[in-house]
């Protein structure tokens, strides 16, 4: 069936629609009653993440996540920051999970005053702070891999003295799957 003229096809639409959805004609305009159709959607709170392998594990580290102490704070709740020796780094990390540092910090190097705050993993430097990024609730699940990355953290290298920040610290853990190997070995991504 051939339609000769678009206003043949928007009534043809406009009928289907009016009766698959139970819509009325007034004399103004048509309007069609929508449907709210159920989502497939599931909202996951944050700091939780769900295992994509098909197992159908759940991951919850919002009771790992450190808090300030005071009266309010939950007997077996995490009142300090988490500590980290990287070993093949030289570096000793303080960080926290989904959320910033519960020790305040001071002078963070090329990260704004008002997102010191923020900070939710960092290392000290020849006396400074270095920002590896601000708190993230975006947990994600890549194959066994349970992956929360920080953004945002301090300028890199030469950057640092420089106004253009182009170059930031981030702490991520992302691989690269190559395909054509049979083994399947994740790879760093650089």
């Amino acid at each position: 069936m051939r339609f000769q003229t678009l206003a043949s096809v928007l009534s043809l639409v406009t009928a289907i629609r009016a009766e698959t959805e139970g819509a009325t004609e007034t004399e103004d305009a048509t309007e069609i009653r929508t449907v709210d159709l159920p989502s497939s959607t599931i909202n996951i709170p944050e700091c939780t993440a769900t295992s994509h392998t098909g197992s159908g594990g759940f991951f919850d580290l919002r009771p790992d996540m450190a808090v300030v102490s005071d009266e309010h704070t939950k007997k077996y709740a995490v009142t300090k920051d988490y500590f980290s020796k990287g070993y093949d780094y030289g570096k000793n990390f303080t960080l926290n999970i989904c959320g910033a540092v519960v020790d305040p910090i001071d002078d963070v190097v090329g990260v704004d005053t008002s997102l010191w705050q923020n900070v939710s993993a960092y290392y000290m430097e020849r006396g400074q702070v270095i920002s590896i990024g601000s708190q993230s609730m975006d947990l994600q699940s890549r194959g066994r891999k349970l992956v929360l990355q920080y953004t945002g953290g301090s300028p890199c290298g030469e950057d640092a003295d420089s106004t253009d920040m182009v170059k930031r610290t981030r702490g991520d853990d992302d691989y690269l799957y190559d395909e054509d190997e049979a083994s399947e070995s994740p790879v760093p991504e650089p």
